[in-house]
């Protein structure tokens, strides 16, 4: 939870059962993905999401254009994969980086969203199968209270995140976009730059 601009200490649910689990992708699925640079392992959540950002969003001037609008955004993503269980980082959009684990309570390292996703959807996002807002819309008060993805904090955050994720990959799920970088037009109340 948030609480003036701090996250609260949680009892994490360190169960795959606060997870609902998603079906694992191929075996060594991450040798044909481009942006993966280590190809040993699977890639951690912090692995996948750094080279993510420095592969696909970095590069990118569309994404760099947008992010600049946003105000400053802090996403504390919470994975569980099934053998090395619960992994936490920081996904920072505005401006933009990622490190590893939650902020110490007391530290004054605002986080505007918390969103609890399992490992192989997260996976999902990153490769463009998916959108980030998804798997948290498909039906938010079953995933909160039976373990599939939630969102707790600013649902804007997770626009700016799905938005940038989107252009990241050059797709576009509706016609209509509010410019010529190909963002989508979003509905008046989650304006960019909204609080």
């Amino acid at each position: 939870m948030v609480y003036y601009g701090e996250v609260a200490p949680t009892a994490y649910e360190n169960v795959p059962g606060h997870f609902l689990p998603t079906p694992p992708l191929p075996d060594r699925w991450w040798d044909d993905v481009d942006w993966i640079i280590l190809k040993d392992h699977e890639p951690t959540a912090y692995e996948m999401l750094f080279d993510f950002y420095i592969n696909m969003i970095v590069p990118n001037p569309k994404c760099t254009m947008v992010s600049s609008r946003f105000p400053p955004r802090s996403i504390l993503i919470e994975t569980w994969h099934p053998e090395r269980g619960l992994e936490v980082n920081r996904f920072m959009i505005s401006p933009g980086g990622i490190r590893e684990g939650a902020p110490e309570p007391g530290s004054g390292v605002e986080v505007d969203t918390i969103f609890r996703i399992d490992y192989y959807d997260l996976a999902n996002i990153l490769l463009g199968n998916k959108r980030p807002t998804d798997p948290v819309a498909d039906n938010a008060r079953i995933n909160e209270l039976y373990g599939g993805p939630c969102l707790r904090g600013n649902l804007t955050a997770l626009i700016d995140f799905k938005d940038i994720i989107m252009l990241a990959h050059g797709k576009r799920w509706k016609t209509e976009c509010d410019d010529d970088l190909g963002k989508e037009v979003r509905a008046m109340m989650w304006p960019d730059g909204h609080p």
